[in-house]
Order: structure tokens, then C-alpha cells, then sequence
């Protein structure tokens, strides 16, 4: 079986959604859940560990059982580790390392494992297998219960898109059905992401090396500006019609219902517009 510190899982590159049109039947369609990915080597050991190689198993206790829901000896999975959907949870849990926190956190907020793909199984690399072939299997061996799924699929990217995002889920992740598993970020893999666009005050900057790099402050959060011009520009905005009387334009994934924040923001540009 493959040693978890010498391969990395496969990656998806990106796919803007009105490119969602050119795919054809060959490729289907999963949510993209707000989860942490992980590979579970099972054998007489349970390895769980992360896209960093860190093990995890400590963490989430309550997959030590995991081989029990396999009909296999021995097994390499990948998937999305998640907890009730809330991602902020997951991250709690993540860095729990107090034994009592961690088995409460367990007990009250259990993870569920969506397995999405299957590397090895009972000494066969299944890797140059197509992922249509492996996802046969990997339905063979799980044996379903509210901790280890499989995930859901679809024919039709573009209804799952819209159906995923009217909820407020992510995004989707489509795939070709005839590819192999490789350990690199690969153009059979790909993820398609909402956009969400707002316009802020601007209401500050932090500095944060000597070349004045930094991010600028808005009410849902501070947003990177990597570029010395940038900052120039910004000063001559403050000069001009001070602090919050200009916006930025900004491209982000979702608000935070815990901190009002917005997750991921990318600056896209300043505008200059009179408060509504």
C-alpha cells in the first residue's frame, strides 16, 4: 500500500461556470462541500491525515472504527471530512489537542467522512483505473452509516450548480468519468465557484512589510492589496475624499454568519460612488 508521506491527493483546477456548456456526457458532477480533505489508509492501522500529511485521527477519535463500515482488509480513501456543514465547527475541532475537549467535541459534534474515491484496495493499485471503474468499487466496499457516506453524483453539472448555490452551497466539482487518479492538480478534476461581489467603505489599511504591503480594512473584513501601486493609489483616494468615502470592489466566497466576515476576499478595484 502507498505511504501516506510520499503521494498527495488529486487537485481540481478551476472552471468558469458559463464554461459549464462544453462539457459533454463523459463528465459528472459533485457538491462541493465545506470540509477538509482527507485520505484514510486502513489496514491494521487507521491513518487519517490531511492535504498536509498531518495526522488527524487524534482529533476525530470517532473513526478509529472506520475499517468496521469497509467490506476490506485493507484500503486507501479519499473524500471530505465535515462536520453538521459548518465549517467553522470543523475548524474548532481541528485544533483541539485536550483529550476531554476533544472526545466532548466528539460526542456532541461527530464529523462525517463523504469518501469520493478509492486509491487501493486488498493490494491492487487502483490509481490507473478510470474513475468510473473506482467509483463502482468504492460503493461496493462502504458500508453507509451517518459517518462514512459516498457522495452523491450527477449527470448535469449545470442543474447541480444551480441547485447547490440557491441553497447557498459552494460550488460544484465536475470530473471525467475516464480518468485515472493522479497526484498533481489536473484538468480531469475541475471546481466551479460561486462569485459573490460586494462594494465597501473603505475604512483603513494595515501595513504588513516595509514595501507597504498590506490589506485594506472594509466592514466585512480586511482585503490583500499585493501591490506597491495599489497603495499609492489608495493614498491619493484618502487624500481626496477621505477614509469611508470611497469602496472597493470585492469578489469573496460567502459572509461568515459567526463573524460577519467575509471568506476569501480578492480585491477587484476602487470606486468612487455617493452612499445610497
Amino acid at each position: 500500500m502507498f505511504d501516506y508521506n510520499q503521494i498527495s491527493p488529486m487537485l481540481c483546477k478551476t472552471l468558469k461556470i458559463e464554461e459549464i456548456e462544453k462539457l459533454d456526457s463523459n463528465w459528472i458532477a459533485e457538491n462541493k462541500y465545506d470540509g477538509a480533505r482527507i485520505l484514510f489508509f486502513v489496514s491494521d492501522d487507521i491513518i487519517m491525515v490531511n492535504r498536509n500529511k498531518n495526522k488527524k485521527l487524534i482529533q476525530f477519535p470517532e473513526f478509529n472504527d472506520i475499517k468496521n463500515w469497509l467490506n476490506c482488509n485493507e484500503c486507501i480513501l479519499d473524500g471530505e471530512l465535515i462536520v453538521n456543514n459548518d465549517f467553522g465547527l470543523l475548524a474548532t475541532r481541528d485544533h483541539l489537542i485536550n483529550e476531554f475537549k476533544i472526545n466532548l467535541m466528539s460526542k456532541r459534534y461527530p464529523a462525517t467522512y463523504i469518501a469520493f474515491d478509492i486509491l487501493w484496495l486488498d493490494g491492487e493499485d487502483l490509481t490507473k483505473k478510470t474513475l468510473k471503474e473506482r467509483r463502482l468499487t468504492l460503493e461496493e466496499i462502504v458500508k453507509k452509516n451517518d459517518m462514512l457516506k459516498t457522495i452523491g453524483v450527477s449527470g448535469n453539472p449545470k442543474e447541480l450548480f444551480k441547485e447547490i448555490t440557491s441553497q447557498g452551497g459552494e460550488g460544484i466539482i465536475v470530473k471525467n468519468l475516464n480518468s485515472i487518479y493522479e497526484f498533481i492538480r489536473s484538468e480531469n478534476w475541475l471546481k466551479v465557484k460561486k462569485e459573490e461581489f460586494l462594494e465597501v467603505e473603505v475604512l483603513g489599511w494595515n501595513e504588513t512589510t516595509e514595501n507597504s504591503y498590506g490589506s485594506i480594512q472594509t466592514r466585512i473584513g480586511d482585503v490583500g492589496l499585493l501591490s506597491f501601486k495599489n497603495k499609492e493609489l489608495l493614498d491619493l483616494l484618502v487624500k481626496a475624499y477621505g477614509w469611508g468615502n470611497f469602496f472597493a470592489k470585492v469578489k469573496f466566497m460567502e459572509i461568515s454568519k459567526k463573524s460577519g466576515h467575509a471568506r476569501f476576499p480578492t480585491f477587484k478595484g476602487f470606486s468612487i460612488k455617493k452612499k445610497e
